[in-house]
């Protein structure tokens, strides 16, 4: 049976994460923790947090106390990183380092650049200001994987808080992923009502 995490654990797990890499540069929450903390209700068992190469191996020494498997390039299925698993306080935590997600339709890279970190969204958790991987990269994350319901859930979300929609960012990150399928894709139901 899953075990689904709630909003207080995934804080509770935060603060600990915080306290021993806060000082890094470039990393953000990722996946569905991500998801939850802005506010979306689409059930997750882990904390993912989104980094580049580099950093992925920092963090990684960051928490010797919780490795489960060390930051080590992996590849499995559509997706390569350089990745981490770790377990603190009974809870599942994956360091992803340039991520990438290949599939027919394109090729999704999780880029952590200026643009990028201008696009994160900072909330408070306790002392400490945490920053959100971008929704625009999950939605076309989770389209390139065709994980309809969750795509389903960041439209319903954006619709009814579009302040939290840069459509600009997300044409970008589809044009890049899609490639040449970028203006087929564009009229298929899930870019309805953003980038028209």
């Amino acid at each position: 049976m899953k075990k689904y995490l709630s909003r207080r654990q995934i804080e509770e797990v935060l603060k600990i994460l915080c306290q021993r890499i806060e000082s890094i540069d470039n990393w953000s929450i990722g996946g569905g923790a991500a998801r939850i903390l802005y506010g979306l209700n689409i059930p997750t068992e882990d904390i993912d947090i989104d980094t580049g190469r580099q950093e992925a191996y920092i963090i990684c020494r960051r928490l010797r106390n919780y490795v489960v498997k060390p930051v080590m390039y992996s590849r499995k299925g559509p997706f390569c990183s350089h990745l981490g698993v770790f377990l603190v306080n009974g809870v599942k935590v994956e360091v992803i380092g340039e991520l990438e997600v290949n599939t027919e339709i394109g090729r999704y890279v999780l880029r952590i650049d200026e643009e990028y970190l201008r696009n994160t969204k900072n909330i408070s958790i306790g002392k400490y200001s945490v920053k959100l991987t971008p929704l625009e990269h999950s939605y076309i994350a989770n389209i390139l994987l065709e994980r309809w319901s969750i795509v389903e859930n960041i439209l319903d979300f954006w619709l009814s808080n579009p302040q939290l929609l840069n459509t600009d960012y997300l044409d970008k990150i589809a044009r890049e992923t899609f490639g040449e399928n970028y203006l087929i894709l564009r009229k298929k139901w899930f870019f309805r009502d953003i980038l028209e």
